[in-house]
């Protein structure tokens, strides 16, 4: 994506504007996933992250992209190391645990924050970090390796419940929601709009809020 990014900028061909992530770096205890796009690279300390953070900056990375759990002395060390160069964190992160410490750590942005709490929703209206909620990735419509389609809506339906609950109170307080999928472009091509049916079927989200997610706040 930094190679595609560098030639539209160049004026080699004409394209959006693109902010790219570079690889995600994911803690080594991680259990063993499917990694079809090859886009992980595994990390463990303080010193492994620091290094994996500066390289992938180096790289061209527009913003570094962590996995979760994190040890709280990895997250800290990311947000620092990536300051220096005054690039962002987002953080993928379901779990409470994991959302309280991104907001402690001061990430930019928290993807899926599946299992938020008003604790933590409250905070983010005053802090520097962002909720971006990715509800079309747990639909049994986006093909997703390893999962059939009714694997994948049976096995996913309590995270699915959780964000038609917890994001709709997060959207009902107010927060700035930015607009994410977490879906390949091959899905989206083929499910049009569904993130914005998602959010208004299961959160309850107005359509013109949904448009201000996805242009504005976004």
């Amino acid at each position: 994506s930094a190679a595609v990014r560098s030639a539209i900028e160049a004026g080699l061909f004409a394209g959006p504007r693109i902010l790219c992530g570079g690889l995600i770096l994911s803690p080594v205890s991680r259990p063993a996933e499917p990694d079809p796009y090859n886009f992980l690279r595994y990390v463990s300390g303080c010193d492994s992250m620091i290094r994996a953070v500066r390289e992938e900056i180096g790289s061209g990375a527009d913003f570094v992209k962590l996995y979760t759990p994190l040890l709280p002395e990895e997250m800290h060390a990311a947000v620092r190391a990536a300051a220096l160069y005054g690039k962002p964190i987002a953080v993928h992160a379901h779990d409470l645990a994991s959302i309280r410490l991104c907001i402690e750590a001061g990430v930019r942005s928290i993807e899926h924050g599946s299992y938020i709490d008003a604790e933590s929703i409250e905070k983010l209206k005053t802090g520097k970090s962002y909720l971006v909620p990715t509800l079309s990735v747990l639909s049994h419509e986006v093909a997703t390796p390893s999962y059939t389609p009714e694997m994948k809506k049976r096995l996913l339906a309590p995270l699915l419940e959780a964000n038609a609950k917890n994001i709709a109170a997060a959207y009902r307080a107010g927060l700035r929601l930015g607009f994410g999928t977490d879906s390949p472009i091959e899905e989206l091509d083929r499910t049009p709009g569904l993130e914005f049916r998602m959010r208004h079927e299961y959160c309850g989200m107005d359509p013109l809020d949904l448009l201000i997610q996805a242009t504005v706040y976004s």
